[in-house]
């Protein structure tokens, strides 16, 4: 990815924003997510409907494929549910950031070709961390799935890790425009990544942790910092 910082015709720096987003109550989110699932789970009913009305194979397949995508994305909005609503303690774990983001990975790679590409950076080592890995994963799933929608065509979203402080930061970054940060529904709350950056917030509230948004015209970044976990 282009230092997205520069500004390429004059080489001058990209003004942006920052920001760590607070927790938000827990009932009101679940229910955004249900929502946001129902939604997906529509989509998909309608792309299995063409499938079974398409002749062309390449109509087939690219139906196939958002059905693929759909699924993995309703499926994360849905594993939100019970960490969000229950505060399980005992959920917690050392866990080793490089596997989280292996399984992220092999998560993603079973995602439509036509999606956005993702580089996966596993190649540091980091601390452990205490959380519900279940739960972080899908965290990071759903950060970058809900980017795939703002980032343009051939463009791709980065995911890593690095050791900073006395804990371990998780990004996410692509270039896309920072809109759908705020993308909101009056009757049902935030909507898209809106949503899985206010789960996260909440999330990491519990887990001693915090999120960070960093975005301009040109470039969004989420940030899950978290702290290392005791020996």
């Amino acid at each position: 990815m282009p230092d997205s910082r520069i500004r390429p015709e004059t080489g001058e720096p990209v003004p942006d924003s920052r920001a760590c987003p607070e927790a938000g109550d827990p009932v009101e989110l679940a229910l955004a997510l249900c929502h946001e699932a129902g939604n997906l789970l529509a989509a998909a009913r309608l792309s299995a409907y063409l499938i079974a009305r398409e002749t062309d194979q390449e109509q087939i397949q690219a139906s196939a494929d958002d059905i693929e995508t759909i699924s993995t994305q309703a499926g994360a909005a849905l594993a939100h549910l019970r960490p969000l609503l229950v505060d399980d303690p005992s959920a917690r774990m050392h866990v080793d950031p490089a596997e989280v983001l292996r399984a992220v990975d092999r998560t993603l790679s079973q995602q439509s070709a036509r999606a956005p590409a993702v580089s996966v950076d596993v190649s540091e080592e980091h601390p452990d961390v205490w959380v519900d890995a279940d739960a972080l994963h899908h965290l990071i799933v759903t950060l970058v799935l809900s980017a795939w929608d703002a980032a343009p065509s051939g463009s791709e979203v980065q995911v890593r890790a690095e050791a900073e402080g006395s804990g371990v930061l998780f990004t996410i970054e692509d270039e896309g425009q920072s809109d759908d940060l705020e993308k909101t529904d009056p009757r049902v709350g935030p909507r898209g990544r809106a949503l899985a950056v206010a789960v996260a917030a909440t999330l990491l509230e519990r887990w001693s942790g915090e999120v960070r948004v960093n975005a301009n015209d040109a470039w969004t970044r989420v940030q899950l910092w978290l702290p290392a976990a005791a020996d």
